[in-house]
């Protein structure tokens, strides 16, 4: 097992253990950075829209309840099972009527620094684009590996490396076969030492229903500073908020991890950018079923490569297992 393996399965194995008490200690969070007391959390309705029949779109509707059953406590907010879950962060679509709407109650909130800094990117050549997911390989590890310590936690690429060897695909993105289930990703590109025209910011953003969530948002720490994640998000929000293309029709919220985790820069980006702490109720709670006599033990055993990265096996196979073709059971002798 490589030492990156070998660091993640150790820090998921102690995250098990320490993350209720984080969560629970996180709950100042609420009222201090978002100035919202827990007994004033509203609800917010996902509906990851299980009755569709495209079998590719399954890694969507689960990966997004997967995510959201972990903050699942709607009407829960006596119980002391609620000091342990967190608090989703979340912006209601609804509530702006267009994307000039939204620019102007973040620059509102910003005192006008997001907007002059997503204007300071655009002047300085940088540009966004639609990629596709697997595309740029070396330039997204170069991003992840930039800095050691990000405003969300420590980056253990940066700080122990991988041996894997990347290169750049620019392959022509893919257009989504479900306009409910979907993973779309964009680029910021500009220059960058030697190069005119790298990928300095990367953000995905997966949806299932009436939600999307980011998996991904993060830029290359040399160019932080020219505002590139400003200008990322608000490209985003204008393809969210402009409804022009069917995929982002229909489209309720938008979700970005928890209240309770994270140093105070990343709260205060989202806090910035209009996300807001929300209880979630789910309707379609397991909108994918694993196949009959899935085994995770069996699943690592009959991919070892997968057991070598050390991550969880149910996981694993709803975002790549699945579509891959892996076996997941072990046959019976005869």
């Amino acid at each position: 097992m490589s030492p990156l393996a070998l660091a993640r399965r150790l820090i998921g194995r102690l995250s098990s253990w320490i993350d209720p008490l984080r969560i629970a200690w996180g709950k100042r969070k609420l009222d201090a950075v978002f100035s919202t007391p827990r007994s004033r959390v509203e609800p917010a309705i996902f509906r990851f829209a299980a009755s569709c029949a495209a079998p590719q779109c399954a890694a969507d509707a689960e990966a997004l309840a997967l995510e959201s059953r972990v903050c699942a406590r709607a009407g829960q907010e006596r119980c002391w099972s609620a000091l342990w879950r967190p608090t989703a962060l979340v912006i209601e679509l609804k509530r702006y009527r267009s994307f000039d709407e939204y620019r102007r109650l973040v620059s509102k909130r910003t005192g006008g620094r997001y907007g002059r800094s997503a204007n300071k990117a655009a002047r300085l050549g940088y540009g966004v684009r639609v990629i596709d997911e697997e595309a740029f390989g070396a330039s997204l590890n170069r991003i992840r590996t930039s800095k050691v310590w990000r405003s969300h936690g420590l980056v253990l690429e940066a700080l122990i490396g991988e041996r894997v060897k990347f290169v750049d695909f620019d392959i022509a993105p893919r257009e989504p076969v479900c306009p409910t289930h979907w993973t779309r990703t964009w680029g910021v590109f500009g220059a960058l030492g030697d190069e005119p025209d790298a990928m300095v910011a990367r953000a995905v953003l997966r949806r299932a229903g009436n939600v999307a969530t980011f998996n991904f948002f993060m830029g290359q720490a040399e160019v932080l500073g020219q505002g590139v994640t400003k200008l990322l998000m608000f490209a985003i929000m204008k393809w969210v908020l402009d409804r022009a293309e069917p995929a982002a029709s229909g489209l309720d919220f938008v979700l970005q991890g928890v209240a309770e985790k994270g140093g105070r820069g990343i709260l205060d980006w989202k806090r910035y950018t209009l996300f807001e702490p929300r209880s979630l109720a789910l309707v379609d709670d397991r909108p994918f079923a694993l196949p009959d006599g899935f085994d995770p033990g069996g699943y690592l055993d009959l991919n070892p490569d997968v057991r070598a990265t050390g991550v969880d096996p149910v996981r694993h196979y709803i975002f790549h297992g699945l579509f891959q073709g892996r076996p997941y059971r072990r046959m019976n002798p005869r």
